[in-house]
């Protein structure tokens, strides 16, 4: 048996299992899709351990305003993910669903590993700058071929 006295090296443990099933498991436009999810917000994650087994369970609200339900189980000691959602797309592949609760846990673990995220807020800072540059510094010009007409009233 293992002692529960362990917690951090779960944790580095479930991070190096998550990243492994992400980079391997999830297709890159899945982890697109996954992203956004991300960033427009996970309702609800939970996360249940018991020994070497984590069951972390969330809940997305779709743009269908249908409720999903990710869930992975993790045994740390195999190493293993099993994916499990009760969207449509779950049967054929692991769906975006359950990668953007992978991603999500990714950060917590990661954010958790790093005490100190100053740098990393200050990068993102900027970065959003640079995002939205094209769209303020381009001036409009009306498209060739095209004619306007401009009526004074």
């Amino acid at each position: 048996g293992r002692r529960d006295g362990n917690c951090r090296s779960d944790e580095t443990r479930v991070a190096t299992i998550v990243r492994a099933f992400l980079a391997d498991a999830v297709p890159e436009y899945i982890q697109d899709g996954a992203r956004e999810m991300v960033s427009h917000g996970i309702q609800k994650l939970n996360l249940k351990k018991s020994g070497s087994f984590w069951d972390v369970e969330g809940t997305i609200q779709g743009e269908d305003l249908q409720t999903y339900s990710p869930k992975l189980s993790i045994d740390i000691n195999e190493g293993m993910i099993n994916p499990l959602c009760n969207c449509e797309d779950s049967f054929s592949s692991v769906c975006r669903h359950v990668a953007a609760v992978a991603m999500k846990l990714q950060d917590t673990l990661d954010s958790a590993e790093s005490d100190s995220d100053t740098p990393a807020q200050q990068t993102s800072r900027s970065e959003w700058r640079q995002t939205f540059r094209p769209f303020f510094a381009t001036a409009l010009e009306p498209a060739s071929g095209r004619h306007y007409l401009i009526y004074r009233i």
